[in-house]
């Protein structure tokens, strides 16, 4: 996209102050826009977690292509156990299956496209995991990684460090995703046009805690489960909210810290969440950051692209070479 179709499809001014403040405010400007590696994430949370949402990661054909290969095999979900093993729990009450990794070229395109976002190997990826919750199921508030000593096991790839949760459908109401330990930022409930969770509007009670996230058909959430220091993160508790209506289908793709199932012997250091080092302090942490710059989002999303906590490792600026960052005094 070129900047004058931008131009034309993004029609708010940030210098005359009419840039909404809400995360979803400015969700909804990119309704109409593909989304990554096309146009840049927003940021849902700059630590504890560190999480970004995106607008249109899938397209509706995908949506439906990862349903279509889910609804044959679709069977209770389970939990991991004290053991390691899977067992039903009353906390998750969905119904769920796994894909094999690069089951078709769809299914490998999307991983490839999550690997790109996240900054981690494709190999680093566990099978995707299809759920569908139907009224009244739920998912309690959790955390992602591993408490027990088989799951995390250098063998099997390490600890899950991030993880992305993508919506196949819209859900009627309730069903959000929700991050109970993380601080609400600062106009989240702005009352805009498109805000769902503007601060008038009566939220189901499973939603009024931290930060809660619809589900939108094509949408995604990255976050990451492990700080850059190794340290399991205490805010990437989540859950998902009791479906009052329709339905709620995601797509799930956990990431280790190595490759999944990589059968390692030792230990396995922390990857680098950026691209920064001593010699070279101001980078691009992406490799779209110079297409992002030329299009105009340096100004029209700063929080991801300019803020200096952006980056996967919140230490730095997403693209703070390409936004003309590294010429600045501190």
């Amino acid at each position: 996209m070129d900047d004058l179709a931008l131009a034309n499809t993004i029609r708010f001014d940030a210098a005359n102050g009419t840039r909404p403040l809400s995360l979803y405010g400015r969700a909804a400007l990119l309704n109409a826009l593909p989304g990554f590696p096309e146009t840049p994430p927003l940021v849902l949370s700059a630590t504890q977690p560190k999480a970004y949402l995106l607008r249109n990661f899938l397209s509706a054909e995908e949506c439906d292509h990862l349903m279509k290969l889910a609804k044959r095999e679709l069977a209770p979900s389970t939990v991991v156990g004290e053991a390691g093993d899977s067992v039903p729990s009353d906390i998750r009450t969905s119904a769920g299956m796994f894909l094999r990794k690069g089951q078709d070229k769809i299914v490998k395109a999307i991983e490839e496209r999550i690997a790109r976002l996240s900054g981690t190997p494709v190999d680093n990826g566990e099978g995707m995991q299809i759920l569908r919750y139907d009224v009244g199921q739920k998912y309690d508030p959790h955390f992602d990684y591993f408490h027990d000593k088989v799951n995390p096991a250098p063998k099997r790839g390490g600890q899950r460090l991030a993880t992305m949760l993508i919506y196949l459908v819209d859900t009627d109401k309730g069903g959000e995703t929700t991050f109970p330990n993380a601080k609400l930022p600062q106009s989240f409930e702005a009352d805009e046009p498109e805000n769902p969770f503007a601060s008038h509007i009566e939220h189901t009670d499973c939603a009024k805690k931290g930060i809660p996230v619809k589900s939108v058909r094509g949408d995604a959430i990255l976050f990451f489960s492990m700080t850059q220091d190794g340290v399991l993160d205490r805010g990437s508790l989540h859950g998902a909210c009791p479906v009052i209506e329709g339905q709620k289908w995601t797509a799930v793709k956990w990431i280790r810290v190595g490759k999944f199932d990589g059968n390692y012997q030792e230990e396995i250091p922390m990857p680098k969440l950026s691209r920064r080092t001593d010699e070279e302090p101001c980078v691009d942490d992406w490799d779209e950051c110079a297409k992002w710059a030329s299009q105009g989002w340096c100004e029209l999303n700063p929080e991801f692209m300019t803020t200096a906590d952006s980056a996967r490792d919140s230490q730095s600026a997403a693209c703070a070479k390409s936004c003309g960052l590294c010429n600045r005094r501190s």
